[in-house]
């Protein structure tokens, strides 16, 4: 079935409102769309404020302010563009001009040690969609297939989705422009190995070329054969990225809709995925709630509801094993630690495919709705202090190293005159043609060494004074050399804060400002002491043999020290198949055969038996105390 055209409901919402209750005043704002389109359970305070720093590599100017409603699609992949072993960034942003109403998405790139280059990566006359405005650009370098060494993009123009392919070579876009039109806006793709595109926008439908942009086919729409999950166009996520493992296997995507879940909490976060290149999917509500239906018990190390679909502003990333890495804005209600009252929170949660925990990876000191100095995120009905979507702690972005272990979250959030959680958010005051106050923000970071179980204390990642850094956006794969890890980010920089975009839909955000500038930095971090720290000195789980199997195979693992462990088996969503090993155990090397026939061969205490499994991805996972291992396998009949 050849291209169809589906009507979305696409509303800008621009309501929000006070719910007074009995001894709880809770704030719930619903998410805007522009007209034109583990954890740690205590953690300690860090001490330092906002400083000059260097700020990075001015990639261009813009004075387009905004960068998405709800999740930042993919800005910026890794490719060794000029041979030295190292990996180049190529990026992606949205340029427009006051003095002008064009708007581009470029293509920027270092390499070659010279500063930062860019151009655009569409079509700037009116030739191809019959405007020369594209906006919010999406990044993939190809492996695989023709297009192999080259960089796909896609952008969308007047309603629909175009894509323009780089050629990395001569760095220019390939013309002529491709003339291929997909309906819908804020367009997402991966490309495969084998060449083929998987694409989706705001019509909620997965579209596949299998000719190199020449047709894309219909193919289904969201939650397709999921009978727990009923499409709903009402309150859906502006934008529905996907995101895909390095070779293709594991595709997933995450958004939030109202009234979908056919059982419990109808509103709530749903993860989608697919473990064989796309073939076949299944769901999962990743979490449960929203402003309407606030649902406590889901954050472990917190009394916290989340608004999950408030702002659905999330962001995810899939390891090479397969596990889905997701990071939100847990804007919502609860019981700030030590508090007696409910308030609004404003947190950054971690949640993966594998624990299904969400965790609170902020400081609680900087998670409440005020300063205590009298600041407060919005105040009365017409006053805010923040820039468009970006209430509270917001925009996070998650980087993972390939097998998933070592997980890197940044995100904006309020800038502080001194010790963080314990000084005035520092404000713009506001003047001349930017007159309304809105407090600026600094970029933060948490780590996990260990598959996101714990996680280290927020520090700032960029921070300079009197400046809003906001909207960062990581390189998904963390870039290992040596004993050193390499994060490479964009980020935007504007010195006038406030979404000039939603100017007309309500006061209190300033006017455009040329100044706005979109920047390119990296951050660097040992890992040489990770495995000492960590767990790999405690036990080793190795690759099971053979893979693929059919209807058995070996799992062997080595303890360095007497320990309580198990290994259980878990189908792609993380549902348990089987437990192989359940049994305190001295030091020393060991074999498990795991049989998916309808039996288990083992031996071991405490096992559970299986049903007979059918072809497809497995985790098998080796866990002691808060220690763990997992790794993939394929069953293949």
């Amino acid at each position: 079935m050849k291209i169809k055209i589906f009507i979305a409901i696409f509303i800008a919402a621009t309501l929000f409102s006070n719910i007074l209750a009995q001894n709880k005043t809770v704030l719930k704002v619903w998410m805007e769309k522009p007209a034109d389109e583990h954890f740690k359970s205590s953690v300690t305070n860090p001490t330092h404020k906002s400083v000059a720093v260097n700020p990075g590599q001015e990639l261009f100017k813009t004075e387009y302010d905004y960068m998405c409603n709800n999740a930042i699609d993919n800005m910026i992949d890794l490719y060794d563009l000029d041979g030295d072993g190292n990996l180049d960034p190529l990026m992606t942003g949205m340029q427009r001009f006051s003095t002008g109403t064009q708007r581009t998405v470029r293509f920027a790139y270092t390499a070659f040690g010279y500063p930062p280059v860019s151009f655009s990566a569409f079509d700037t006359t009116n030739a191809t969609s019959g405007s020369n405005t594209y906006g919010w650009g999406n990044i993939q370098v190809c492996v695989g297939g023709d297009w192999d060494g080259n960089a796909l993009m896609f952008a969308h123009s007047n309603g629909n989705s175009y894509w323009s392919l780089i050629d990395l070579v001569n760095l220019t876009p390939l013309t002529p422009f491709s003339t291929v039109s997909i309906p819908g806006n804020f367009p997402s793709f991966v490309y495969l190995n084998d060449g083929t595109i998987l694409m989706n926008n705001t019509n909620f439908v997965f579209y596949r070329s299998t000719d190199y942009g020449v047709i894309f086919d219909s193919v289904f729409f969201i939650g397709n054969g999921d009978p727990n999950f009923i499409y709903n166009s009402i309150n859906t996520p502006a934008e529905l990225p996907i995101v895909k493992s390095d070779d293709g296997m594991f595709i997933a995507t995450v958004g939030g809709f109202d009234g979908v879940f056919t059982s419990g909490n109808p509103d709530g976060l749903y993860w989608y995925g697919s473990s064989d290149g796309g073939v076949n999917w299944s769901g999962l509500a990743a979490g449960k709630g929203s402003g309407n239906n606030p649902q406590y018990g889901q954050v472990i190390n917190r009394d916290y509801a989340p608004y999950f679909t408030n702002f659905a502003q999330v962001n995810y990333n899939v390891s090479n094993y397969g596990v889905t890495h997701l990071v939100c804005n847990g804007y919502g209600e609860g019981l700030l630690p030590g508090a007696t009252d409910t308030t609004n929170v404003f947190p950054i949660l971690y949640w993966n495919s594998n624990h299904q925990n969400w965790i609170a990876i902020t400081d609680p000191l900087t998670e409440s709705v005020t300063d205590g100095f009298g600041n407060y995120v919005i105040g009365g009905t017409t006053t805010r202090l923040y820039s468009g979507n970006g209430i509270g702690q917001a925009y996070p972005n998650v980087a993972t190293s390939d097998d998933g272990r070592i997980i890197f979250v940044v995100w904006q959030g309020f800038e502080y005159t001194g010790e963080i959680g314990n000084s005035e958010w520092n404000i713009y005051p506001g003047n001349g043609t930017w007159p309304w106050q809105i407090y600026y923000t600094d970029l933060f970071f948490a780590l996990s060494y260990d598959y996101g179980v714990n996680w280290t204390m927020p520090e700032i990642l960029k921070g300079d004074a009197d400046v809003m850094e906001q909207f960062p956006y990581l390189a998904r794969r963390i870039e290992i050399q040596g004993d050193q890890a390499i994060i490479h980010y964009i980020y935007q920089e504007d010195k006038f804060p406030g979404a000039s975009i939603f100017v007309s839909q309500w006061g209190s955000q300033n006017e455009p400002s040329d100044s706005t500038r979109w920047l390119y930095d990296t951050y660097t971090f040992s890992i040489s002491n990770v495995d000492d720290d960590i767990s790999l000195s405690e036990f080793t789980l190795e690759q099971n043999y053979p893979n693929p199997f059919n209807p058995s195979t070996k799992i062997q693992y080595v303890l360095s020290s007497r320990q309580f462990v198990t290994i259980k088996v878990f189908d792609l969503i993380g549902n348990e198949i089987a437990t192989l090993v359940n049994e305190e155990k001295p030091a020393g090397k060991y074999e498990v055969e795991f049989s998916a026939s309808g039996g288990n061969t083992s031996s071991h205490s405490g096992l559970s038996g299986i049903r007979e499994l059918t072809s497809g991805v497995y985790f098998y996972q080796l866990k002691s105390g808060n220690l763990v291992q997992t790794k993939k396998m394929v069953l293949l009949k």
